[in-house]
């Protein structure tokens, strides 16, 4: 009974000291070795213990002092011991509101580390994201268990437990369908959930809930814990009394003890001694290390490993890995531990760790008591191991595209290979290429890209422009030629207006290399990774060269592409060559001034009459023009030869055969030289020769008809003018007659006479007026003035001025556009508006009122002149024929004239050069157009 209530004291006092004070720790175990040092005091004495203790006997006096210190150890203990259950009770009270405010906790972070997992998945689409998601699952609905328990046993109320557990199954439902539309749907769908904003307000009321019930349990545990306190501190008190009554016994005992003491202070030393020595060679190895037992509680840790955690190594031992390290849970090491504890098998990972971005490599070893794990930092190792990695994918990939340049059939299809292999080989997000543009803007314009890109590149909108587009990596690599990085997204103020979308698709970093050619940048190859400043400096250089080599590729590829068409171009042209040659009927000939020979084709052979294989020499040419155009055609050649026009040859002479028949001949070349200043000097002189006998003849023969039809029509013109003239005279005496005879005989002719006298009356009238206008029509060419400068704006006062009758009784309205001075018989021009305004007056509709407008401007080297009206109109298929001499597309009886009009405007305007033309529909007004030279 004594062991067992000293026991139960000391170890109350030790779970109260831990429980309110976790650094004290250290300090109960300290206790628990004093309770084994006191029992082997006690068991040297002779003192029974318990079942199995040696006994020895002792004196009576002994005895007797012994026993009576034992009554009151006794007396003490019992006192003790019924303080001690009011501790025990206080103490599993404060356990238990502990362990509820743990399971609160516990589900909290479980539910947490679950959206951990789901934000991970979301991100990047990759399961092993989901891994902290799978294992908080099941502890989720494992603590939600342990809250209804404690509902149960009366330790947490029914209601709010009941809240949490639906808010934690809603945030569970909306976790799991956003990683069902995550991996079935892909990003965008599942970001359109998160946006909801429903996941996070469960989340916040889960919070909530969870706070305000760990505030009022928390409440509970403060007044649990000053209970125990209290009775911990009588428990204490009692216990002091107890060891001041037990001093003199001790005291006395010391004697007999002395000698077990100092052999049981020799062995504990010895202990501390290899305990120091295990320390030091602890502490001396590189790695860290601690240990744990099979609670998980540390039991002993080293100083590197206590530098890397931040921590002091006293602190840690006793306390709870999970507690101590909670973002271990759910992680890489407590999946590696538990297997290592469950199976009893040694495990060895390497972990990489995104909170501290540092790679660790563990061995853990499990034994009888617990764990021992051994640990060291191998960032700077996988960061060589990764920089080796990617240089040696660089030059895979270099080598890769320099082949692609060999098998590319054309400059898309390599820059596209050179893309696939970056992303591909290299490992890298995206790779795209752009050419620069010498528009107003100096945009980028993308010609190929390889990777992730789901309409990022069309977004894009780059610019090399000086501006705020054009501040970004490749704006900046295509101004300076040299490469520009940017090494995280998130951060780089240069990256702005991009950053959205790059964000989207997982972009973190990204490189930007110029292609040059020539002294200058053409374009930029850019590279996208998923990892901020992911590139080195030997990397950056491998990257450089793969851009030298790509721009040297594509100037490569555009030459062979370029040869090849020239080659093609230059056979073609060839054959076009020699093709217009025989359907040109020409003949080419080639003068080498270094040896004075002149090479003849066949045809040009023909066209001199020289038999082939004849040798000929400039003086054999010369020899063979005829004697009239030799000296002509010998002063040309000396002239294209000294330079003159560049060097250029016309001539066209006549050539003598052998068989006395004369031909003619034209030739057409070039002189060819070298050299610079006085050095300069013709080295060749090349060109071709043509029969041109029939043509020369067929001018003769044209030559001759235009004359003898430039006379005839002078002739007709002349004829038309007298008899035009002539024909008025007997004309107006049988109209006079006419009406003299109605006039005298009026009386004495019935109603048909004077009616045949009418007919007879209009007839010579309209006779009359034909004869004027045919007249004015042969006059236009004959009569015609010289051009000068008119002032159109007059020439139209004018013509309104005449048509003023007119103009008054159909009430037109006449307006116009600044008009032009040209060069033109002024006479003629007004009867050119003339004839068209006063045409415009007569075709006026009569159901709405006439309106004509007269418009002008300059069309190159002429002026158009519009009269545009609201008319009759025209219907387009008489468009022509309106302008034909004696046409009319009325009678006579609906519109009065003679229809030669519009001929005698045609041909003023022809006269002066230019054209004239109609464009109307029936029913909407008619536009005339007509041109004069400006």
């Amino acid at each position: 009974m004594f062991p067992i209530c000293i026991r139960e004291a000391m170890r109350y006092s030790a779970d109260w000291s831990a429980l309110q004070y976790p650094r004290q720790w250290p300090r109960a175990l300290e206790r628990e070795a004093l309770y084994a040092q006191l029992v082997g005091v006690v068991s040297g004495l002779g003192v029974d213990l318990g079942p199995g203790e040696n006994k020895n006997s002792v004196g009576p006096l002994v005895g007797i002092l012994f026993l009576t210190a034992a009554g009151l150890l006794v007396g003490s203990t019992a006192f003790t011991w019924w303080v001690g259950r009011i501790a025990q009770d206080s103490t599993r009270a404060l356990t238990e509101q502990r362990s509820v405010i743990e399971e609160l906790d516990h589900v909290l972070w479980t539910v947490e580390a679950a959206e951990t997992g789901q934000w991970g998945y979301l991100l990047t689409g990759q399961d092993q994201y989901l891994e902290s998601y799978n294992h908080a699952l099941p502890e989720v609905h494992e603590h939600l268990k342990g809250l209804g328990h404690l509902v149960t046993t009366g330790h947490l109320p029914a209601e709010p437990v009941a809240r949490v557990t639906t808010l934690v199954q809603e945030k569970l439902s909306e976790v799991d369908q956003t990683i069902q539309v995550r991996r079935e749907q892909g990003l965008e769908p599942a970001l359109v959930i998160v946006r909801s904003d429903r996941g996070r307000r469960i989340m916040e009321s889960i919070r909530s809930e969870v706070a305000r019930m760990r505030v009022e349990e928390e409440a509970e545990f403060h007044q649990a814990g000053g209970r125990a306190e209290r009775a911990t501190i009588l428990r204490t008190v009692t216990f002091i009394l107890t060891a001041l009554l037990n001093l003199g016994f001790l005291s006395w005992a010391y004697r007999r003890i002395h000698g077990d003491m100092s052999q049981r202070r020799r062995a504990e030393e010895a202990a501390r001694e290899a305990h120091r020595q295990v320390s030091t060679l602890l502490e001396s190895i590189s790695d860290s290390y601690y240990a744990m037992d099979r609670g998980w509680c540390f039991t002993q840790m080293n100083r590197n490993a206590a530098e890397y955690f931040g921590v002091e190594a006293s602190s840690m031992v006793g306390r709870v890995y999970w507690d101590a390290l909670p973002k271990a849970r759910g992680s890489v090491f407590e999946i590696q531990y538990r297997k290592a504890m469950r199976e009893g098998v040694a495990v060895h990972f390497e972990v990489y760790s995104p909170a501290t971005s540092r790679w660790v490599e563990a061995h853990a070893y499990p034994s009888s008591d617990g764990l021992f794990v051994y640990f060291r930092e191998i960032t700077e190792r996988k960061k060589r191991e990764e920089e080796l990695h990617r240089l040696n994918r660089t030059l895979k990939a270099l080598s890769q595209s320099d082949q692609a340049m060999l098998r590319a059939k054309d400059e898309q299809q390599y820059i596209g290979e050179v893309c696939r292999v970056i992303v591909e080989g290299c490992g890298h997000a995206m790779a795209w290429v752009g050419y620069t543009e010498q528009d107003a803007n100096k945009t980028v314009r993308p010609v190929a890209y390889a990777g992730f890109d789901e309409g990022y590149i069309d977004a894009l909108r780059i610019t090399w422009a000086d501006t705020e587009r054009g501040q970004g990596p490749t704006g900046t690599a295509i101004r300076t030629g040299k490469p520009s990085m940017c090494c995280n997204m998130q951060t780089d103020p240069r990256f702005e207006p991009w950053r959205e979308e790059a964000l989207k698709r997982g972009y973190a970093s990204s490189i930007v290399l110029p292609l040059m050619a020539d002294g200058g940048v053409f374009g930029a190859l850019t590279i996208y990774c998923k990892s901020p400043d992911p590139f080195v400096e030997d990397e950056v250089q491998l990257l450089s060269d793969l851009a030298s080599d790509l721009a040297y590729g594509i100037t490569a590829i555009r030459l062979r592409l370029a040869r090849a068409r020239a080659e093609q171009e230059l056979r073609e042209a060839a054959e076009q060559r020699r093709l217009a040659m025989e359907a040109a009927d020409l003949g080419a000939w080639d003068y080498r001034f270094d040896s004075g020979e002149v090479f003849w084709d066949d045809r040009c052979r023909d066209l001199f009459g020289v038999p082939a294989g004849d040798q000929v020499r400039y003086d054999t040419v010369i020899s063979l023009i005829h004697p009239e155009d030799r000296a002509a055609t010998d002063e040309a050649v000396r002239q294209a030869i000294a330079g003159k026009d560049g060097g250029a040859y016309h001539e066209e002479y006549r050539v003598i055969w052998g068989d006395g028949s004369v031909h003619w001949v034209a030739s057409h070349g070039r002189a060819h030289f070298e050299g610079e200043g006085s050095s300069r000097r013709a080295v060749r002189f090349v060109g071709v020769n043509m029969d041109i006998t029939e043509r020369k003849q067929g001018e003769d023969a044209l030559r001759k008809v235009s004359e003898d039809l430039q006379r005839s029509n002078q002739d007709l013109e002349q004829f038309a003018y007298v008899a035009s003239h002539d024909l008025q005279e007997p004309l107006r005496m049988v109209a006079g007659y006419l009406q003299l005879i109605e006039r005298r005989y009026k009386d004495k002719i019935d109603p048909a006479g004077r009616e045949f006298i009418d007919f007879a009356v209009d007839g010579s009238t309209r006779m009359s007026r034909l004869i004027s206008d045919l007249l004015d029509y042969s006059r236009i060419n004959m009569r015609g003035k010289p051009a000068e400068p008119v002032e159109v704006e007059m020439v139209l006062g004018r013509v309104m001025r005449n048509l003023s009758a007119s103009i008054a009784e159909s009430g037109a309205v006449i307006t116009h556009d600044p008009l032009p001075t040209v060069q033109a018989d002024g006479t003629q021009l007004l009867q050119l508006f003339q004839n068209l305004i006063g045409n415009a007056i007569k075709f006026r509709c009569t159901d709405r009122p006439c309106r004509i407008h007269v418009a002008a401007w300059q069309k190159d080297a002429e002026w158009v002149f519009c009269i545009k009206d609201n008319g009759i109109g025209i219907d387009p298929q008489y468009a022509e024929q309106i302008f034909l001499i004696f046409q009319r597309l009325h009678s006579r009886k609906q519109y009065a004239g003679t229809g030669i009009g519009l001929a005698i405007c045609k041909r003023i305007v022809e006269r002066h050069g230019g054209r004239i033309w109609v464009e109307g529909c029936l029913g909407q007004g008619s536009t005339f157009f007509c041109t004069l030279d400006a």
